[in-house]
């Protein structure tokens, strides 16, 4: 299982498509969460993609993927000691705000290729109905954002301390990997798309998420 450690950087060609309307794209793999849109490529032929992007920006180290909704893009990304979470204009990647939290670069129980990656892996959550944004750490830090209030804090929960979490097991002879929090939270599978924090029940093993 290999995790980029690279620092991230936003190539947002769909900004200069013209009069193409970009669809939003607020989950992990997109609207539907099965990699497909309907929105048109405007591809005629030749090269694909401009030679330069119509803007890039640096976002921080980590794995996983931006959001676009409404004319935002939403990114989740590592920087020394602290996760960041930010929203972007779609159209020349001006930042709105940036919401920052203490994190480590690793899990708690992390173990293996810790050089190939670091920070959120998780791609964020934003539930299309009541616009609230979900961000999941590295370590478990399931976070609920309110992005019409400029990313202000809703509420979050630690999954490892509410749940009672320990180290994934040893699953074959040769490997033991644990490479922390890496499934993206959905509102629609959980029903977290609450404006309070979900309760704790009981202790689970991070080998289902």
């Amino acid at each position: 299982m290999r995790r980029s450690s690279c620092t991230v950087v936003l190539l947002a060609a769909l900004a200069a498509a013209g009069p193409l309307a970009a669809d939003d794209w607020p989950h992990w793999r997109g609207p539907t969460r099965d990699g497909h849109t309907a929105e048109g490529s405007g591809w005629t032929g030749g090269e694909w993609l401009s030679a330069d992007p119509a803007w890039a920006k640096e976002v921080g180290a980590g794995a996983s993927s931006p959001l676009v909704f409404r004319g935002r893009v939403y990114v989740h990304g590592y920087e020394p000691k602290e996760d960041v979470v930010r929203c972007l204009a779609l159209a020349d990647g001006r930042e709105e705000w940036a919401r920052r939290t203490p994190a480590p670069r690793h899990g708690r129980f992390h173990k293996g290729e810790e050089h190939m990656y670091g920070g959120p892996s998780a791609t964020p959550e934003l539930d299309t109905d009541t616009g609230l944004l979900y961000t999941l750490g590295i370590d478990g830090d399931l976070r609920c954002w309110d992005p019409a209030d400029r990313g202000r804090p809703v509420w979050a929960v630690n999954l490892t301390d509410a749940y009672g979490v320990t180290q994934r097991p040893m699953l074959t002879k040769v490997y033991h990997r644990d490479y922390g929090y890496t499934a993206a939270p959905s509102s629609t599978a959980t029903g977290s798309s609450s404006r309070s924090a979900p309760r704790a029940r009981a202790p689970t093993s991070r080998s289902t998420r």
